[in-house]
């Protein structure tokens, strides 16, 4: 029998490192870099491979630590900084996201900020870190202060940045904006926060001078109150923006500043008065997310008829919802819409209601569930309609039930 090390090379082996560097990127990826012994993930295709010779482990060791990824139910922080020391050179991108175990942690503050500080051990031995992310909701602040020491060395090399806490302070903001001085190189922003009455009056404080954020592409941000410190050459090529809120006042700044560029915009809430005496025009608006309350907004007032929207996510499915789409797709002089979709259909309790009342007053001689019968037929006939509709536009059309028939039976019933 011929002796294995004999033997020549498979014919993968016989490749060169770039094309086996480029194959093995194509393989799944580990959700953080683990030990060597680690038998929960010996089925893993990059760890697999590694094992396999050691040229094979110097060009696949290097690819399972470009991404690190830590939750709240890995037990291995120590590990990672133990590491480092001789991958980190490797790692692009760290991502640590840690949610509800935290908020019932009885020293669940006292946890959240011993992370934040062994993290910000991490970023001293990553040279090439590029993106960054840090999620932690505790229930209560977390403190930022060692991360951002050690962010703002680094701030002019990173491209994507997500943070998120319970709030922020002005001391916090203060130092956040020291991190942005020079992040020349920022495309991504991700802030993610509750803003209380005392942090809004600093919710300016966000965004420094425009010069310092000039790649930036994507925004998200709590309140719309940072557009009150642009200018029209504030972080001109950003193109997509996401809000928790926006006024009638956040409107006007914001078609003054990027309504000649904004192709994508996301809001949690809509405010109730956002009815404009002439609607907003965003030539490029392409992309329109309202996720939470379009309140008394009529989107047919919104926005112009020369907004070219292709895809529109709304929070409910309504009759007024539906007239004020169609009417702003009649006044088009180019059809653009392509894609509709809501999140949840209107109300059923408060619909059904209305209903069962009026056909209790007609005096119909019909047994209750005859009733609820027949405002579930209403309701499919009314979600068809539109359907058809949306058809026969060349749109994509995508709704749930008008109503959950089990839920409007309980209700029907109580």
């Amino acid at each position: 029998m011929p002796d294995a090390r004999a033997l020549p090379p498979s014919s993968f082996l016989r490749l060169p490192d770039e094309m086996i560097d480029h194959i093995a990127g194509c393989l799944p990826d580990l959700s953080m870099p683990r030990d060597e012994g680690d038998v929960e993930n010996e089925d893993l295709s990059l760890q697999s491979l590694a094992s396999t010779c050691r040229r094979l482990r110097a060009i696949v060791v290097p690819l399972s630590w470009k991404n690190i990824t830590l939750t709240q139910r890995d037990k291995r922080t120590p590990h990672i900084r133990k590491r480092l020391g001789q991958y980190g050179r490797f790692v692009q991108s760290i991502r640590v996201e840690c949610f509800d175990e935290f908020v019932s942690f009885t020293n669940s503050k006292y946890a959240a900020d011993r992370l934040a500080a062994t993290v910000a051990t991490w970023l001293l031995l990553c040279p090439g870190l590029s993106e960054f992310t840090f999620r932690v909701l505790s229930g209560e602040n977390c403190e930022f202060g060692p991360l951002f020491t050690v962010l703002a060395p680094i701030a002019h090399r990173l491209k994507r940045l997500q943070l998120a806490a319970a709030s922020w302070d002005l001391s916090t903001f203060q130092a956040f904006n020291s991190v942005l001085q020079d992040a020349h190189l920022l495309e991504t922003l991700t802030l993610d926060f509750d803003v209380s009455y005392q942090v809004e009056p600093h919710a300016s404080y966000i965004l420094p001078l425009p010069l310092s954020l000039e790649r930036l592409r994507d925004l998200t941000y709590p309140r719309a109150t940072c557009l009150r410190a642009w200018t029209a050459d504030t972080a001109r090529e950003c193109r997509s923006l996401s809000f928790e809120y926006l006024d009638m006042d956040d409107w006007k700044l914001l078609q003054t500043c990027r309504g000649a560029s904004l192709t994508s915009l996301k809001v949690w809430d809509l405010s109730r008065r956002c009815n404009p005496a002439v609607p907003f025009d965003f030539p490029k608006l392409r992309h329109v997310r309202v996720l939470a309350s379009l309140g008394l907004c009529d989107l047919s007032d919104l926005f112009a008829p020369t907004t070219p929207i292709e895809s529109l996510y709304l929070p409910r499915l309504d009759d007024a919802v539906m007239a004020a789409i169609q009417l702003f797709l009649a006044r088009q002089p180019r059809k653009t819409l392509k894609r509709l979709k809501f999140r949840y259909a209107r109300r059923e309790s408060g619909n059904l209601d209305d209903y069962l009342v009026a056909r209790t007053l007609e005096d119909r001689d019909e047994s209750l569930e005859q009733r609820l019968a027949a405002f579930i037929a209403l309701d499919e006939r009314r979600l068809q309609e539109y359907s058809a509709w949306a058809d026969t536009h060349g749109i994509e059309f995508s709704a749930p039930a008008w109503i959950d028939v089990a839920l409007a039976r309980q209700y029907s019933a109580a």
